[in-house]
């Protein structure tokens, strides 16, 4: 199993590429999925409950 963390600052508009520079060689389309699910979950709960500043976010993702 291998743990993806990364840290970035929070915007509206989030660069894909940008967050998983090292999944860019990753070929698995299912995983790419899962963790953009993942991030989309996450920034919908962050958006209940912070302004609309930028924020710094670490996500960390466990690949199975």
């Amino acid at each position: 199993m291998y743990t993806y963390t990364f840290v970035y600052v929070y915007k509206n508009n989030i660069d894909f590429s940008t967050i998983f520079p090292k999944l860019r060689k990753e070929k698995s389309t299912t995983l790419k999925k899962k963790i953009n699910y993942k991030i989309n979950y996450i920034n919908d709960n962050i958006k209940k409950k912070i302004n609309m500043y930028n924020r710094i976010i670490k996500i960390t993702f466990h690949k199975l």
